[in-house]
């Protein structure tokens, strides 16, 4: 019987384990880069259906948001110009200073990239 036992409580641990690994993958799935066309919706203050760098900037960096917030880090403000300086106008495929859904994916990958060094 304790034979039983002991194959019991291993086939439990190993179906504990492997839930959990299944979870951690549907999290890192849900952690994906956001959608282009979201971005636009909540960044576009002039609704031409493009981002500025301006509009990027103010966008991330939360012009309004309050102490203690990411933010409010001006630390955190100049390192995300430089970076957004930087690959901003390599995503801007035509140059128009403007970025479309194409050009936004161009950009969360090479954020994505940049973070990944």
């Amino acid at each position: 019987m304790s034979g039983l036992w002991r194959l019991s409580l291993l086939a439990f641990f190993f179906l504990a384990v492997t839930g959990v690994a299944r979870a951690e993958e549907e999290e890192e799935e849900e952690e994906s880069p956001e959608d282009p066309k979201q971005l636009i919706a909540d960044m576009d203050k002039d609704k031409d259906g493009k981002l500025t760098f301006e509009e990027i900037f103010a966008g991330t960096t939360g012009d309004d948001s309050e102490e203690g917030e990411i933010g409010s880090d001006e630390e955190f403000k100049v390192e995300f110009k430089e970076k957004l300086t930087k690959l901003f106008s390599k995503s801007d495929a035509d140059g128009d200073g403007f970025l479309d859904e194409t050009e936004i994916s161009t950009l969360i990958a090479a954020f994505t990239e940049a973070d990944e060094l």
